[in-house]
């Protein structure tokens, strides 16, 4: 199968050169290619990487625990970015993405257990099926400030999530090809585009960027406003047990 230089981006390599004919890069794991006709075993993993997926997934799972499609979303995304940073062979373009959304969530905990810095980032209305959660949830040994915490936190993660995609990951495709050759060699790549197509594409990106942060000006605004898992109750309907409101006038 053809290969691609990571360093040069030189195309296409033969399925029997093992390095680049322009720079000499390595471009295939000759220990992990066929050997006296049979395919090599499965690699064993390092302790540091099922280490780390261990933390992740007990973390993960205490946050969004019963939320099962946002538990499964940010396992896959950060067991990803996880295996990036801790896999030996992973160039320094992948770990620099791994280690970027994952670093985020270092001050995005502590913006979580803030309660009074942008309230509306708890999303949560307020409805009986809410209301028979977070009985059961405390019965279980849980409390108020651990499912506003989660409530936060879930908000924050998307938030880092769309920052990833929106930001990360197109700068990891448009600059490197820009920078010069000993830039990219330390990046390690991969590198997707040439030269001609990364600068219209940046060019594109920041018309695009600025753009898309006026469509969600309005969403961050609410970030702001109270949180929406107060009761609210109508006009002239007291809760049961409390009088109605005299009027004074």
């Amino acid at each position: 199968m053809a290969k691609t230089c990571p360093s040069c981006g030189y195309s296409p390599i033969g399925p029997f050169t093992d390095n680049c004919p322009i720079c000499a890069e390595p471009v295939r794991n000759v220990s992990s290619d066929n050997v006296g006709g049979r395919f090599a075993g499965p690699t064993r993993m390092p302790a540091l990487l099922v280490g780390g997926w261990i933390v992740i997934g007990l973390f993960l799972g205490f946050l969004f625990w019963g939320d099962w499609l946002w538990l499964l979303l940010s396992l896959g995304l950060c067991g990803a970015a996880w295996w990036g940073v801790a896999r030996a062979e992973t160039t320094l373009l992948l770990r620099l993405l791994g280690g970027t959304m994952l670093v985020l969530f270092i001050p995005g905990i502590w913006l979580a257990a803030q309660p009074s810095i942008l309230p509306g980032l708890d999303q949560r209305d307020m409805s009986p099926e809410r209301v028979m959660k977070e009985m059961l949830a405390i019965v279980r040994g849980g409390s108020p400030e651990t499912l506003r915490m989660s409530a936060r936190m879930k908000t924050i993660s998307g938030i880092i999530y769309a920052v990833q995609a929106v930001v990360a990951v197109p700068l990891a495709l448009l600059v490197p090809p820009l920078l010069n050759y000993r830039s990219r060699r330390k990046l390690g790549g991969p590198f997707y585009l040439s030269k001609a197509q990364a600068i219209p594409g940046l060019v594109v990106w920041l018309v695009f960027l600025p753009f898309l942060a006026w469509l969600t000006w309005p969403t961050m605004q609410t970030w702001g406003d109270p949180p929406k898992n107060q009761f609210r109750w109508p006009p002239g309907q007291p809760p049961i047990g409390m009088p109605p409101e005299e009027d004074t006038e």
